[in-house]
């Protein structure tokens, strides 16, 4: 593991709810935790699974994928992956 936050960010208008609710789903399955409501973290290397799904529910640049050293407050989180 290399210390890094994963993050997703997506944007998905209300006329694709059910694209909407297809991804949160899919992230909680996975194991994401959700920061906000469209704001997701993660602690592991998942860019193939985020490329997958933009694919597959054709979002493309309604979903950002982040990388980042480090998230205030993350203490929650951490603890949430026990790490």
């Amino acid at each position: 593991m290399d210390k890094k936050w994963r993050i997703v960010i997506f944007d998905i208008p209300e006329s694709r709810r059910t694209v909407r609710n297809k991804l949160r789903n899919t992230l909680l399955n996975w194991g994401f935790v959700r920061l906000q409501n469209s704001i997701w973290v993660y602690p592991y290397e998942c860019e193939e699974l985020i490329t997958m799904l933009k694919a597959d529910l054709r979002v493309g640049k309604d979903i950002l994928y982040v990388v980042a050293e480090k998230v205030e407050y993350d203490k929650n989180f951490k603890s949430r992956f026990n790490l």
